[in-house]
Protein backbone atom coordinates (compact mmCIF):
# COMPACT_ATOMS: atom_id res chain seq x y z
CA UNK A 1 0.00 0.00 0.00
CA UNK A 2 1.23 3.58 -0.73
CA UNK A 3 1.56 5.43 2.51
CA UNK A 4 1.07 9.24 2.66
CA UNK A 5 4.14 10.70 3.79
CA UNK A 6 5.78 8.46 0.99
CA UNK A 7 3.02 9.65 -2.08
CA UNK A 8 3.72 13.12 -0.64
CA UNK A 9 7.18 13.29 -0.62
CA UNK A 10 7.50 11.30 -4.28
CA UNK A 11 5.21 13.68 -5.35
CA UNK A 12 7.18 16.53 -4.45
CA UNK A 13 10.03 14.54 -6.13
CA UNK A 14 8.51 13.90 -9.40
CA UNK A 15 8.15 17.57 -9.59
CA UNK A 16 11.83 18.16 -10.59
CA UNK A 17 12.55 21.63 -8.30
CA UNK A 18 15.24 23.63 -7.71
CA UNK A 19 15.52 22.89 -3.71
CA UNK A 20 16.59 26.68 -3.14
CA UNK A 21 15.22 25.91 0.36
CA UNK A 22 17.29 23.46 3.66
CA UNK A 23 18.76 20.95 3.64
CA UNK A 24 21.53 21.84 2.57
CA UNK A 25 22.48 18.62 0.50
CA UNK A 26 19.79 19.59 -1.93
CA UNK A 27 18.87 15.95 -2.45
CA UNK A 28 22.47 15.30 -4.07
CA UNK A 29 23.26 11.93 -4.39
CA UNK A 30 26.38 11.26 -2.57
CA UNK A 31 28.14 8.78 -0.21
CA UNK A 32 26.69 6.08 1.28
CA UNK A 33 23.13 7.96 1.77
CA UNK A 34 22.55 8.58 -1.92
CA UNK A 35 19.31 6.37 -1.73
CA UNK A 36 17.45 8.11 0.71
CA UNK A 37 18.72 11.61 0.17
CA UNK A 38 16.25 13.30 -1.94
CA UNK A 39 13.84 12.01 0.51
CA UNK A 40 15.12 14.25 3.36
CA UNK A 41 13.22 17.11 2.40
CA UNK A 42 11.97 20.33 5.18
CA UNK A 43 8.26 21.99 4.86
CA UNK A 44 7.20 23.02 1.72
CA UNK A 45 4.51 23.27 0.02
CA UNK A 46 3.27 19.71 -0.77
CA UNK A 47 5.11 18.07 2.27
CA UNK A 48 2.70 19.29 5.09
CA UNK A 49 3.93 20.37 8.22
CA UNK A 50 4.39 18.40 11.85
CA UNK A 51 2.90 21.16 13.82
CA UNK A 52 0.39 22.11 11.35
CA UNK A 53 -0.30 18.86 9.96
CA UNK A 54 -3.03 19.07 7.23
CA UNK A 55 -2.47 16.46 4.70
CA UNK A 56 -0.36 13.86 4.51
CA UNK A 57 1.46 13.90 8.03
CA UNK A 58 -1.97 14.55 9.24
CA UNK A 59 -3.31 11.31 7.01
CA UNK A 60 -0.60 9.33 8.44
CA UNK A 61 -1.60 10.60 12.38
CA UNK A 62 -5.08 9.48 11.50
CA UNK A 63 -4.22 5.98 9.89
CA UNK A 64 -2.21 5.41 13.92
CA UNK A 65 -5.00 6.76 15.90
CA UNK A 66 -7.07 3.91 14.20
CA UNK A 67 -4.33 1.25 14.67
CA UNK A 68 -3.95 2.15 17.97
CA UNK A 69 -7.38 2.65 19.23
CA UNK A 70 -7.05 6.64 20.25
CA UNK A 71 -8.53 9.95 20.14
CA UNK A 72 -5.70 11.01 18.38
CA UNK A 73 -2.43 10.16 17.19
CA UNK A 74 0.60 12.97 17.15
CA UNK A 75 3.87 11.44 15.37
CA UNK A 76 6.88 12.14 17.31
CA UNK A 77 10.74 12.50 15.71
CA UNK A 78 12.45 13.30 18.58
CA UNK A 79 11.62 10.20 20.35
CA UNK A 80 9.26 9.52 23.50
CA UNK A 81 11.70 12.14 25.26
CA UNK A 82 9.18 14.79 23.45
CA UNK A 83 6.27 12.74 23.78
CA UNK A 84 6.74 12.65 27.48
CA UNK A 85 7.44 16.03 27.55
CA UNK A 86 4.56 16.86 25.95
CA UNK A 87 1.82 14.43 28.10
CA UNK A 88 3.44 16.32 31.53
CA UNK A 89 2.97 19.82 30.33
CA UNK A 90 -0.59 18.80 28.82
CA UNK A 91 -2.04 16.86 32.13
CA UNK A 92 -0.47 19.25 34.62
CA UNK A 93 0.31 22.60 35.90
CA UNK A 94 3.41 24.10 37.06
CA UNK A 95 3.50 23.22 40.71
CA UNK A 96 1.24 20.25 40.50
CA UNK A 97 2.18 17.15 42.70
CA UNK A 98 1.73 13.83 41.08
CA UNK A 99 2.17 10.18 41.85
CA UNK A 100 4.69 8.56 39.78
CA UNK A 101 6.36 5.55 39.63
CA UNK A 102 9.66 5.67 40.68
CA UNK A 103 11.30 3.25 37.92
CA UNK A 104 10.60 6.14 35.09
CA UNK A 105 13.30 7.16 32.27
CA UNK A 106 15.47 10.18 33.01
CA UNK A 107 13.68 12.23 30.55
CA UNK A 108 10.47 12.30 32.39
CA UNK A 109 12.82 13.36 35.33
CA UNK A 110 14.06 16.63 33.77
CA UNK A 111 10.82 17.55 32.34
CA UNK A 112 9.06 17.19 35.64
CA UNK A 113 12.13 19.53 36.96
CA UNK A 114 11.51 22.13 33.80
CA UNK A 115 7.52 21.97 34.43
CA UNK A 116 8.31 22.41 37.98
CA UNK A 117 5.87 19.29 38.97
CA UNK A 118 6.06 17.94 42.38
CA UNK A 119 6.00 13.48 42.11
CA UNK A 120 5.33 11.71 45.04
CA UNK A 121 7.52 8.60 44.20
CA UNK A 122 5.79 4.91 44.29
CA UNK A 123 8.38 2.34 44.47
CA UNK A 124 7.83 -0.31 42.30
CA UNK A 125 7.98 -4.41 43.56
CA UNK A 126 11.14 -6.03 42.17
CA UNK A 127 11.16 -9.34 41.02
CA UNK A 128 14.42 -11.80 42.12
CA UNK A 129 17.43 -10.55 41.51
CA UNK A 130 16.13 -6.95 40.62
CA UNK A 131 15.25 -8.40 37.16
CA UNK A 132 12.33 -5.99 36.47
CA UNK A 133 9.44 -4.36 38.48
CA UNK A 134 5.85 -3.67 38.96
CA UNK A 135 3.90 -0.93 40.15
CA UNK A 136 0.97 -2.69 41.89
CA UNK A 137 -2.59 -0.72 41.95
CA UNK A 138 -2.85 -1.05 45.69
CA UNK A 139 0.52 0.99 46.29
CA UNK A 140 -0.66 3.36 43.76
CA UNK A 141 -3.89 3.60 45.47
CA UNK A 142 -2.14 3.92 49.18
CA UNK A 143 -0.42 7.14 47.32
CA UNK A 144 -3.27 8.28 46.12
CA UNK A 145 -5.01 8.32 49.48
CA UNK A 146 -1.79 9.67 51.24
CA UNK A 147 -1.25 12.50 48.79
CA UNK A 148 -5.04 13.76 48.11
CA UNK A 149 -3.34 16.83 46.48
CA UNK A 150 -2.25 14.68 43.45
CA UNK A 151 -3.55 15.83 39.75
CA UNK A 152 -2.86 12.62 38.38
CA UNK A 153 -0.51 9.73 38.05
CA UNK A 154 2.71 8.14 35.60
CA UNK A 155 3.99 5.22 35.48
CA UNK A 156 6.27 3.38 33.17
CA UNK A 157 4.58 0.09 31.48
CA UNK A 158 5.97 -2.65 30.22
CA UNK A 159 9.57 -1.41 32.05
CA UNK A 160 13.51 -2.31 31.02
CA UNK A 161 13.06 -5.79 31.00
CA UNK A 162 9.62 -6.14 29.79
CA UNK A 163 7.40 -6.73 32.71
CA UNK A 164 4.21 -5.26 32.36
CA UNK A 165 2.51 -3.40 35.46
CA UNK A 166 -1.94 -3.83 35.67
CA UNK A 167 -2.41 -0.12 33.78
CA UNK A 168 -6.20 -1.79 33.55
CA UNK A 169 -6.41 -1.49 37.10
CA UNK A 170 -4.30 1.64 37.84
CA UNK A 171 -6.37 3.66 35.18
CA UNK A 172 -9.68 2.37 37.18
CA UNK A 173 -7.98 4.28 40.61
CA UNK A 174 -7.69 7.35 38.34
CA UNK A 175 -10.95 7.72 36.71
CA UNK A 176 -12.38 6.81 40.18
CA UNK A 177 -10.99 10.43 41.31
CA UNK A 178 -10.98 12.03 37.92
CA UNK A 179 -7.34 12.81 37.30
CA UNK A 180 -5.39 11.29 34.33
CA UNK A 181 -3.06 8.52 34.10
CA UNK A 182 0.05 8.90 31.80
CA UNK A 183 1.71 6.01 30.67
CA UNK A 184 5.30 5.63 29.36
CA UNK A 185 4.65 2.73 27.33
CA UNK A 186 8.28 3.17 24.61
CA UNK A 187 9.08 -0.13 24.43
CA UNK A 188 5.52 -1.83 23.81
CA UNK A 189 4.58 -0.19 20.27
CA UNK A 190 3.88 -3.45 19.13
CA UNK A 191 1.55 -4.58 22.19
CA UNK A 192 -1.60 -3.85 20.37
CA UNK A 193 -0.58 -6.64 17.58
CA UNK A 194 -0.04 -9.45 19.39
CA UNK A 195 -2.31 -11.77 20.76
CA UNK A 196 -4.03 -10.95 22.71
CA UNK A 197 -3.43 -7.48 22.08
CA UNK A 198 -2.52 -5.03 25.16
CA UNK A 199 -2.19 -1.39 25.02
CA UNK A 200 -1.98 1.60 27.50
CA UNK A 201 -4.95 3.69 25.47
CA UNK A 202 -7.17 0.26 25.54
CA UNK A 203 -6.27 -0.36 28.91
CA UNK A 204 -8.14 3.06 29.80
CA UNK A 205 -4.84 5.73 30.06
CA UNK A 206 -5.36 9.24 29.02
CA UNK A 207 -1.87 10.04 27.27
CA UNK A 208 0.61 7.67 26.31
CA UNK A 209 3.69 7.52 24.41
CA UNK A 210 5.04 4.56 22.28
CA UNK A 211 8.74 4.58 20.79
CA UNK A 212 8.26 2.53 17.17
CA UNK A 213 12.13 2.45 17.09
CA UNK A 214 12.34 0.41 19.99
CA UNK A 215 10.34 -2.52 18.60
CA UNK A 216 9.43 -1.78 15.18
CA UNK A 217 11.14 -1.27 11.73
CA UNK A 218 11.11 2.51 12.60
CA UNK A 219 14.24 4.68 12.27
CA UNK A 220 15.85 5.39 15.27
CA UNK A 221 13.57 8.47 17.38
CA UNK A 222 10.59 7.78 15.37
CA UNK A 223 7.26 7.98 18.13
CA UNK A 224 4.11 8.14 18.41
CA UNK A 225 1.89 10.46 21.56
CA UNK A 226 -1.69 8.78 21.88
CA UNK A 227 -4.39 10.64 23.19
CA UNK A 228 -7.05 8.59 25.46
CA UNK A 229 -8.96 11.81 26.12
CA UNK A 230 -10.64 14.39 23.79
CA UNK A 231 -9.71 17.48 26.39
CA UNK A 232 -5.80 16.87 25.43
CA UNK A 233 -6.69 17.18 21.29
CA UNK A 234 -7.28 20.58 21.17
CA UNK A 235 -3.58 21.85 22.82
CA UNK A 236 -1.61 18.90 21.69
CA UNK A 237 0.10 19.93 18.87
CA UNK A 238 1.07 23.32 19.89
CA UNK A 239 2.65 22.05 23.12
CA UNK A 240 4.59 19.60 21.40
CA UNK A 241 6.09 22.16 19.40
CA UNK A 242 7.21 23.48 22.37
CA UNK A 243 9.37 21.33 22.88
CA UNK A 244 10.21 19.76 19.73
CA UNK A 245 12.54 20.79 17.05
CA UNK A 246 11.38 23.38 14.01
CA UNK A 247 13.12 21.34 11.81
CA UNK A 248 11.65 18.18 12.54
CA UNK A 249 13.33 14.99 10.18
CA UNK A 250 11.59 13.89 7.34
CA UNK A 251 13.44 10.82 6.77
CA UNK A 252 12.24 9.87 10.46
CA UNK A 253 8.54 10.68 9.61
CA UNK A 254 8.72 8.70 6.41
CA UNK A 255 9.95 5.67 8.32
CA UNK A 256 6.90 6.28 10.20
CA UNK A 257 4.68 6.19 7.69
CA UNK A 258 6.61 3.53 5.94
CA UNK A 259 5.78 1.25 8.77
CA UNK A 260 1.94 1.50 8.14
CA UNK A 261 2.52 -0.96 5.44
CA UNK A 262 4.14 -3.48 7.80
CA UNK A 263 1.35 -2.95 10.35
CA UNK A 264 -1.36 -3.89 7.94
CA UNK A 265 0.04 -6.61 6.26
CA UNK A 266 2.84 -8.60 7.97
CA UNK A 267 3.41 -7.22 11.57
CA UNK A 268 0.48 -9.85 13.17
CA UNK A 269 2.14 -12.84 11.72
CA UNK A 270 6.09 -11.89 12.25
CA UNK A 271 5.11 -11.32 15.96
CA UNK A 272 3.23 -14.20 16.40
CA UNK A 273 6.02 -16.10 15.25
CA UNK A 274 8.24 -14.46 17.27
CA UNK A 275 6.83 -14.75 20.48
CA UNK A 276 6.92 -18.29 19.63
CA UNK A 277 10.58 -18.70 19.04
CA UNK A 278 11.23 -16.12 22.33
CA UNK A 279 9.15 -18.51 24.10
CA UNK A 280 11.37 -21.77 23.08
CA UNK A 281 14.26 -19.49 24.07
CA UNK A 282 12.64 -19.05 27.75
CA UNK A 283 11.58 -22.54 28.25
CA UNK A 284 15.18 -23.64 27.05
CA UNK A 285 16.46 -20.36 29.19
CA UNK A 286 15.10 -21.99 32.24
CA UNK A 287 16.15 -25.19 31.64
CA UNK A 288 19.45 -24.07 32.11
CA UNK A 289 18.92 -22.76 35.69
CA UNK A 290 18.45 -19.07 34.33
CA UNK A 291 16.09 -16.80 36.07
CA UNK A 292 13.01 -15.82 33.18
CA UNK A 293 10.33 -12.80 34.56
CA UNK A 294 7.11 -14.67 34.22
CA UNK A 295 4.32 -15.71 33.57
CA UNK A 296 3.89 -14.88 29.63
CA UNK A 297 0.52 -12.11 30.21
CA UNK A 298 2.31 -10.34 32.46
CA UNK A 299 5.98 -10.09 30.01
CA UNK A 300 6.51 -8.70 26.75
CA UNK A 301 6.65 -12.32 25.11
CA UNK A 302 9.13 -10.95 22.18
CA UNK A 303 12.21 -10.14 24.80
CA UNK A 304 14.64 -12.43 25.99
CA UNK A 305 15.80 -11.48 30.06
CA UNK A 306 17.75 -13.34 31.14
CA UNK A 307 18.53 -13.28 35.35
CA UNK A 308 22.07 -14.96 34.83
CA UNK A 309 23.37 -14.81 38.75
CA UNK A 310 21.29 -18.22 39.42
CA UNK A 311 23.64 -20.04 37.40
CA UNK A 312 26.46 -18.54 38.50
CA UNK A 313 28.13 -15.94 36.70
CA UNK A 314 28.81 -12.55 37.40
CA UNK A 315 28.13 -9.83 34.86
CA UNK A 316 31.35 -10.05 33.21
CA UNK A 317 31.94 -13.15 32.35
CA UNK A 318 28.36 -13.33 30.94
CA UNK A 319 29.16 -10.60 28.59
CA UNK A 320 32.23 -12.52 27.57
CA UNK A 321 29.94 -15.76 26.85
CA UNK A 322 27.42 -13.70 24.87
CA UNK A 323 30.29 -12.01 22.82
CA UNK A 324 31.94 -15.21 22.26
CA UNK A 325 28.97 -16.31 20.48
CA UNK A 326 28.66 -13.04 18.55
CA UNK A 327 26.11 -11.54 20.70
CA UNK A 328 25.37 -7.64 21.20
CA UNK A 329 22.76 -7.56 24.08
CA UNK A 330 20.34 -4.61 24.23
CA UNK A 331 21.42 -4.03 27.93
CA UNK A 332 23.77 -5.31 30.19
CA UNK A 333 23.92 -5.52 34.32
CA UNK A 334 25.61 -7.27 37.06
CA UNK A 335 23.23 -9.74 37.25
CA UNK A 336 20.58 -9.81 33.86
CA UNK A 337 20.47 -9.21 30.47
CA UNK A 338 18.18 -7.96 28.01
CA UNK A 339 18.02 -9.38 24.23
CA UNK A 340 15.32 -7.70 22.05
CA UNK A 341 14.19 -10.41 19.62
CA UNK A 342 12.68 -9.58 15.99
CA UNK A 343 11.37 -11.19 13.03
CA UNK A 344 14.31 -9.34 11.41
CA UNK A 345 16.79 -10.95 13.23
CA UNK A 346 18.64 -13.67 10.58
CA UNK A 347 17.89 -17.17 11.20
CA UNK A 348 22.06 -17.28 12.46
CA UNK A 349 20.93 -14.65 14.80
CA UNK A 350 18.55 -17.20 16.51
CA UNK A 351 20.57 -19.84 16.22
CA UNK A 352 23.27 -17.94 18.06
CA UNK A 353 21.38 -16.90 21.26
CA UNK A 354 20.30 -20.70 21.11
CA UNK A 355 23.14 -22.18 20.62
CA UNK A 356 24.83 -19.39 23.12
CA UNK A 357 22.18 -20.91 25.83
CA UNK A 358 22.98 -24.75 25.22
CA UNK A 359 26.61 -24.22 25.99
CA UNK A 360 26.27 -22.36 29.58
CA UNK A 361 27.61 -24.23 32.07
CA UNK A 362 26.04 -23.33 35.18
CA UNK A 363 28.08 -22.77 38.52
CA UNK A 364 26.95 -22.52 41.90
CA UNK A 365 24.44 -20.01 42.13
CA UNK A 366 25.34 -16.45 42.67
CA UNK A 367 21.90 -14.98 43.39
CA UNK A 368 21.00 -13.51 46.95
CA UNK A 369 17.10 -13.69 46.10
CA UNK A 370 15.04 -10.35 46.40
CA UNK A 371 17.31 -7.11 46.48
CA UNK A 372 16.67 -5.43 49.86
CA UNK A 373 14.22 -2.11 49.67
CA UNK A 374 15.73 0.98 48.65
CA UNK A 375 15.39 3.34 52.05
CA UNK A 376 13.04 6.04 51.16
CA UNK A 377 14.53 9.08 50.88
CA UNK A 378 13.02 12.51 51.55
CA UNK A 379 13.06 15.67 49.75
CA UNK A 380 14.57 18.52 50.95
CA UNK A 381 13.75 20.68 48.16
CA UNK A 382 12.04 20.36 44.78
CA UNK A 383 13.61 18.81 41.98
CA UNK A 384 13.43 22.18 39.68
CA UNK A 385 15.33 23.80 42.71
CA UNK A 386 17.85 20.69 42.68
CA UNK A 387 18.29 20.48 39.04
CA UNK A 388 18.91 24.12 38.42
CA UNK A 389 20.89 24.51 41.36
CA UNK A 390 24.63 25.33 41.19
CA UNK A 391 26.29 21.79 42.22
CA UNK A 392 29.54 20.20 43.40
CA UNK A 393 30.87 16.56 43.07
CA UNK A 394 31.90 15.53 45.89
CA UNK A 395 32.96 11.99 47.39
CA UNK A 396 29.66 10.26 48.75
CA UNK A 397 31.38 9.99 52.06
CA UNK A 398 31.28 13.56 52.57
CA UNK A 399 27.32 14.10 51.10
CA UNK A 400 25.26 13.46 54.97
CA UNK A 401 22.66 15.74 55.12
CA UNK A 402 23.29 17.43 51.80
CA UNK A 403 20.94 17.78 48.92
CA UNK A 404 20.99 15.40 45.96
CA UNK A 405 21.24 17.46 42.55
CA UNK A 406 21.36 14.46 40.25
CA UNK A 407 19.25 11.29 39.31
CA UNK A 408 21.42 8.24 40.97
CA UNK A 409 20.68 4.49 39.86
CA UNK A 410 22.40 1.51 40.79
CA UNK A 411 22.76 1.22 37.03
CA UNK A 412 20.28 2.43 34.45
CA UNK A 413 17.34 1.61 34.48
CA UNK A 414 17.90 1.08 37.77
CA UNK A 415 15.16 2.39 40.59
CA UNK A 416 17.28 5.28 41.24
CA UNK A 417 18.37 5.51 45.01
CA UNK A 418 18.31 9.47 45.60
CA UNK A 419 16.86 11.61 43.01
CA UNK A 420 17.25 15.30 42.90
CA UNK A 421 16.05 17.84 45.64
CA UNK A 422 16.10 14.10 48.38
CA UNK A 423 18.48 14.71 51.47
CA UNK A 424 21.02 12.19 51.56
CA UNK A 425 21.04 10.57 55.13
CA UNK A 426 23.04 7.97 56.68
CA UNK A 427 21.07 5.04 55.24
CA UNK A 428 21.06 6.32 51.51
CA UNK A 429 25.30 6.59 51.60
CA UNK A 430 25.33 2.83 53.02
CA UNK A 431 22.62 2.09 50.38
CA UNK A 432 25.12 4.56 47.67
CA UNK A 433 28.04 2.34 49.04
CA UNK A 434 26.68 -0.93 48.62
CA UNK A 435 26.55 -0.20 44.81
CA UNK A 436 29.86 0.99 44.32
CA UNK A 437 28.56 4.56 43.86
CA UNK A 438 31.33 6.48 45.32
CA UNK A 439 30.73 10.37 44.29
CA UNK A 440 27.76 12.45 43.89
CA UNK A 441 26.47 16.10 42.43
CA UNK A 442 25.35 17.60 45.56
CA UNK A 443 23.54 20.99 45.65
CA UNK A 444 25.81 23.81 47.00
Amino acid sequence: MKTPIQTALEQYLQKDLSRTHMPGHKGAAFDLLAPVLPYDLTEVQGTDSLYQAEEAIAECERQYSQLYGSKGTLLSAGGSTLCIQTMLALAFLPGNELIAGRNLHVSAVNAMALLDLRPHWVYPRQNPDGIGSTLAPEDIERALVQHPNAKGVYLTSPDYFGVLSDVSAISSLCRSRNIPLLVDNAHGAHLPFLAPPCHPITQGASLCCDSLHKTMPVITGGALLHIGEEKYLPHAKQTMSMFGSTSPSYLIMLSIDRALDYIHTQCRQDLAQTARRTASLKALAQQKGFFVPGPPHLCDPTRLTLGFASVGYTGEQFGQHLRSHGIEPEYLSSVGCVLLMSSFLREQDWARVSQMLQNIHPKPSLSQGPPAPLPVAQSGITLREAIFSHSQLLPVKQCENKICACVKSPCPPGIPIVMPGERIEKNLIKTLKQYRISFLNVVK
